[in-house]
Formats: C-alpha cells, sequence, structure tokens
C-alpha cells in the first residue's frame, strides 16, 4: 500500500483567503452563479497553499524547454521578500504582508552567476542587478495596477518605478519586464 503525505494547512488563512471571494460561499451574492469567477476565486486560493517555497523541478524544465535563462514572473502571492536557490534554478521575489500581488524573477543557475545585487522595492516592483563583461544590466520586474485601481494608487505605482529606476546608473541597460493585464 503506498504512502500517503499529509501536508498541514493554516486554517485560519484559507477560511479569511475564501471570505475574501463572495462568489465561492455567498448563495446571496450576484457572482455565486457566475461559474467562471467562482473558478478563478478558487484557483486564487489554491495558488496561495500550492507555493511551498520550493523551486519546483517543472519549473526547471520548464527553462530548458524554452532555451531561456531569465524570466520574470507577477503575481506570485508570496509574503515577505527573499531568495531561494537549488542547483539549477534562483527564484528572487519580492511580497507584500498577504498573500496578494508579488513579483519575482527566476534564473537558471548560468545566469545566477552575474547576480550583482536585489532590491525588493514593493509587492509590485523587484529590480535585480546582472554584472556583465561590458555592461551591467537592472531587470526591474513590474506588476503594474489596471485601471480597477484608483488614480492615487496608479500614480503612487509609478513614483515607487521612478523611485526604483533611480538606482540604476546611468550608464547601465535597463530591461523593464512588465505584464500584459490591460483591461478594458
Amino acid at each position: 500500500m503506498e504512502e500517503q503525505r499529509l501536508e498541514t494547512i493554516d486554517t485560519d488563512l484559507l477560511i479569511n483567503e475564501i471570505e475574501k471571494h463572495p462568489a465561492i460561499w455567498d448563495m446571496k451574492s450576484p457572482d455565486y452563479k457566475d461559474r467562471n469567477l467562482k473558478k478563478k476565486c478558487w484557483e486564487e486560493t489554491a495558488d496561495i497553499f500550492c507555493s511551498s517555497g520550493e523551486v519546483k523541478e517543472e519549473q526547471a524544465m520548464e527553462f530548458g524547454r524554452l532555451k531561456i535563462d531569465i524570466m520574470g514572473l507577477s503575481e506570485v502571492r508570496w509574503e515577505g521578500t527573499g531568495i531561494i536557490s537549488d542547483k539549477d534554478i534562483t527564484f528572487i521575489y519580492s511580497g507584500g504582508e498577504t498573500h496578494q500581488r508579488g513579483v519575482g524573477v527566476v534564473m537558471t543557475a548560468n545566469a545566477t552567476k552575474s547576480i550583482a545585487g536585489y532590491w525588493a522595492i514593493s509587492d509590485r516592483i523587484i529590480l535585480v542587478k546582472l554584472k556583465g563583461k561590458q555592461i551591467d544590466v537592472n531587470l526591474i520586474q513590474v506588476c503594474a495596477p489596471t485601471c480597477d485601481y484608483t488614480d492615487e494608487d496608479i500614480k503612487d505605482f509609478y513614483e515607487t518605478l521612478t523611485a526604483a529606476k533611480k538606482l540604476c546608473k546611468q550608464h547601465e541597460t535597463n530591461v523593464e519586464i512588465y505584464e500584459n493585464r490591460s483591461r478594458s
């Protein structure tokens, strides 16, 4: 008989996350009957509990399949900031105080050798400096707010992005990686 491993789940966090999505539980909510929204809400909730803090083997395989060394990620939904490495992949991330938003940069072991530093600016912006032979490159992974946010939130975001760019020197090359999340 195959042994099954039972992982622990933070029950309070699970309840809090479900409560944030009335489409899942509130039968009186007009969103309750929207199957697509309900599915999206469950996926967002599941994402929080599926991030184990380990770099997954599938991610390493995906890098090999796509033949890339660096990939920017948005909506990573991890708390705090940090860097996680294994022999094949390094993940540098910047999240908030809750399992919302968050950005990160995933790199192969070869690209990781070039890291000169990183700055977790906010849960929407992370800057990773790579040391090159002739020039240094700054990767700025960005998750910009959509038009659903207030004008003040959007203004604050762009002020923070401008401040992040000031950490870069004039002779360095800046690469900004945005997620295409426009809404009509």
